[in-house]
């Protein structure tokens, strides 16, 4: 048997290119075989374990993989688990086929091979120096003999979300040890798809107002309606391992809670003086160090605009701004719109708002097989593997992995807004209703609609 975990399409076209494969494909009678493969370009970048989020293009930067198989003969059973391997990924080699990224091979021979029986694989993929705690710990030491539960992953106290892929399948070994359940479309294989498990959200704007009846505009933030801290990795959708797979195809997940049970510490207010949560902040004098140079009433780029540090390793249109977050999935609250837009002055106070909803046609009212459903375009979940964007930005461009020797160069020049371009940042000087952007490299993103 072969197993091969792949950054990108490794068997089947309906999977992405930031969805991590599993592959099993059964090679001889003699050798059971474990090529795992992962994109892991970095971003050069030592502040977060993850990468940050420049754009809605589907990326992942993961640089380890770990891979359990677990008995699973009947539902409630026992779940002992039979293999365990953590990967050492410095001893890992490239590969240029289906993607590119770098591989690892494990074999099985004689007395080490799975027995007849029923399992699963699971897998989960992150970042080095990741910034949430596990159970089981997918960090740490050998987990053969122990029994398999869901993963868990807790942010650790005072980080942001950040990506970690996971996913499993079913694995079903004959008395001769060959498998016996393979995939649709394969002559000899199980295929396993390892999803992003947050959702992500970026805000990308131009033309902000200066000020707000003489009070100067100091920060653009969006709040949310909640917060979690902890991921467990479980419901997975296998709708995505090939054509023909039967299974869940749960595409509206909120696989996100708190650790202790109860609401987060809230740290921001809506309009209306309700609690909510800054899912990302921009501080505006990042971008415009002497404010409203020209006096004409908006933030542009004829107000001497500098493309901000934080951002440095991503192109933006001249004028604009942006800010962004990775964030673990959150329910909706009921009768409470989701989002807010808010421009604030120097202390804090809140000197406009705009509405923030999702386009009608996004509005999810399939609430079986795990799906959780939408009350109404404003009143709507935060679910796995989803993007919630504000402008359109639909690659990070400049120069986006660095040498190792030189992290944060220079990005190519910025692109000049009076042309063709496909960045349109959101103009905050008039209302307008924005098209999704659909990338099947995430389930869906939703490029939600601003309103006064």
């Amino acid at each position: 048997m072969f197993f091969a975990l792949a950054a990108s399409s490794l068997l089947f076209s309906a999977c992405s290119s930031d969805d991590a494969v599993v592959s099993t494909v059964g090679q001889n009678e003699a050798v059971q075989q474990i090529v795992l493969q992962v994109a892991s370009s970095g971003d050069g970048l030592t502040t977060r374990a993850g990468r940050p989020l420049y754009s809605s293009e589907a990326l992942q930067t993961i640089q380890n993989v770990r891979v359990m198989i677990y008995k699973n003969e009947t539902e409630g059973g026992e779940k002992t688990i039979v293999f365990d391997k953590k990967l050492d990924w410095k001893s890992s080699t490239t590969y240029s086929t289906n993607g590119h990224g770098r591989q690892f091979t494990i074999s099985l021979k004689g007395n080490d091979r799975l027995d007849a029986g029923n399992y699963k694989v699971m897998a989960v993929g992150y970042s080095d120096n990741s910034d949430y705690t596990y159970a089981l710990d997918v960090t740490g030491e050998g987990l053969t003999g122990k029994t398999y539960s869901d993963i868990t992953a807790t942010l650790k106290a005072g980080k942001v979300a950040e990506e970690v892929f996971a996913g499993d399948a079913a694995l079903k070994i004959g008395a001769d040890k060959k498998i016996t359940n393979l995939t649709s479309g394969e002559e000899n294989g199980v295929a396993v798809t390892l999803h992003r498990q947050v959702a992500g959200s970026f805000g990308y704007f131009q033309n902000i107002p200066a000020s707000v009846n003489g009070k100067a505009a100091a920060t653009l933030r969006l709040v949310v309606r909640d917060k979690n801290d902890k991921l467990t990795f479980n419901n997975f959708n296998s709708s995505f391992t090939a054509a023909g797979a039967t299974g869940s195809t749960i595409k509206y997940c909120v696989n996100g809670s708190t650790s202790t049970g109860a609401p987060l510490a809230t740290d921001a207010k809506f309009k209306d003086g309700s609690n909510g949560y800054v899912l990302y902040s921009i501080d505006l004098n990042e971008w415009f160090k002497n404010g409203d140079t020209n006096h004409d009433g908006l933030l542009t780029e004829e107000d001497g605009w500098t493309h901000a540090d934080i951002f440095k390793n991503t192109t933006l249109v001249k004028g604009s701004v942006f800010g962004s977050n990775f964030v673990i999935p959150f329910a909706l609250t009921h009768e409470k719109s989701t989002m807010e837009l808010q421009l604030l002055d120097a202390a804090g106070d809140i000197i406009k708002t705009w509405t923030v909803s999702i386009p009608s046609a996004d509005v999810n009212r399939d609430a079986t097989n795990g799906n959780v459903a939408d009350e109404s375009a404003s009143i709507f979940n935060v679910v796995r593997n989803h993007m919630y964007n504000l402008g359109v930005k639909p690659s990070n461009g400049g120069k986006t992995d660095p040498d190792p020797s030189n992290p944060n160069p220079d990005p190519k020049p910025d692109p000049d807004p009076d042309k063709p371009d496909p960045d349109k940042p959101e103009d905050l000087s008039k209302s307008q209703n924005l098209i999704l952007k659909v990338n099947d490299n995430w389930e869906a993103i939703h490029q939600m609609e601003l309103g006064d």
